[in-house]
């Protein structure tokens, strides 16, 4: 009888190795495990930046599907770290952009979920302390951030200035 695997999902994160999206999704992936018992392994995809990741996520994407993984996550801040001086953010231009893609690496119709993050990933980081503490390299120790911490991850208004 073969051993059943635990699915594999593979996300695509803007940031580069050990960056706080890499950080955050697997912390998220570890709470998601915890709070509903569905064992999953994940394979994160730093992509650098938001323009890398848009550019490149179809050929990305068709190479996780091909390797094994069940299904792909491409995952995005509407706001980018540095955005360029006059930058209009637009949900539907950045969807637009990785459909297109997707369609030209032939994997529009596979199980690709995309997802744009509002509230930037910084507000997770303000919001959960295990998490602020692996970030920052500290192990369980409070970090002075004095009342600058929001009781919930939307509670801080522009989260990059933190």
């Amino acid at each position: 009888m073969a051993i059943a695997r635990a699915p594999i999902v593979g996300i695509l994160v803007e940031c580069g190795r050990g960056g706080l999206e890499d950080v955050l999704c697997r912390r998220i992936c570890e709470l998601l495990r915890e709070q509903t018992g569905v064992e999953f392994e994940i394979d994160i995809v730093p992509m650098d930046n938001k323009a890398r990741l848009i550019q490149e996520c179809g050929t990305v994407t068709a190479r996780l599907l091909d390797d094994g993984c069940h299904r792909v996550v491409i995952l995005w801040d509407e706001r980018p770290a540095w955005p360029r001086i006059g930058e209009r953010l637009c949900w539907h231009n950045d969807r637009q952009s990785i459909l297109a893609s997707l369609r030209q690496a032939q994997v529009a119709n596979r199980p690709v979920h995309l997802v744009c993050i509002e509230r930037e990933f910084e507000s997770w980081l303000l919001f959960d302390h295990q998490t602020r503490c692996c970030q920052m390299s500290f192990r369980r120790r409070l970090i002075p951030f004095g009342s600058a911490l929001s009781a919930t991850p939307t509670g801080c208004r522009i989260p990059k200035a933190r």
